[in-house]
């Protein structure tokens, strides 16, 4: 009789125990499907946002005309930059973007400001200029000796969840500024 109930309580231990290890899995699982469609919902959204950007910019610069557009960034701290032709003798356009042998301009949304993770990117066959800049300060020591590096890129930190972006048409560049 005791090695009956000491079998049963044994396999409804392991039972448990798998149920338990099911369940953990399952779990995780979810949790893994969610971040994944969490990271594709902020591609999709910056590639919204960028399409109505293109847009509006290749109006401004046909018509001359200045123009206002609502700008939501996903969640995070993405930068909004520009790079030109110019840029190309630094460090250039961010790889794989704005290959498009017209290509002057590139203006991209990235998930940071050197754009070589995730990013969304769109050329131009005309100089644009985000008509703002971040400044990083890099500090660093050589012996006794300490030295400071201003980083300075056109671009704006896409930290609050709308921005108000003007885009003007001046001489032979579009501006793109920051109006809130």
């Amino acid at each position: 009789m005791n090695n009956k109930k000491g079998r049963l309580i044994s396999e409804a231990s392991v039972k448990l125990v798998i149920s338990v290890l099911v369940l953990v899995m399952l779990i995780g699982l979810l949790i893994a499907v969610y971040y994944i469609l969490v990271a594709e919902n902020e591609l999709q959204k910056i590639k919204k946002q960028m399409d109505k950007l293109e847009e509006i910019t290749k109006k401004v610069h046909q018509s001359g005309k200045l123009s206002t557009i609502d700008f939501f960034p996903p969640k995070g701290d993405w930068v909004l930059r520009s790079f030109n032709i110019g840029d190309k003798g630094f460090k250039g356009f961010p790889p794989g973007a704005c290959v498009d042998n017209r290509a002057e301009g590139c203006l991209c949304v990235c998930n940071t400001k050197e754009c070589e993770d995730k990013f969304d990117c769109r050329w131009f066959d005309f100089d644009l200029v985000v008509d703002e800049t971040i400044k990083e300060i890099i500090v660093g020591t050589t012996g006794y000796a300490a030295s400071a590096y201003v980083f300075e890129i056109n671009g704006i930190s896409l930290k609050d969840s709308i921005y108000q972006f003007k885009i003007a048409k001046e001489g032979e560049f579009v501006m793109i500024r920051n109006d809130l």
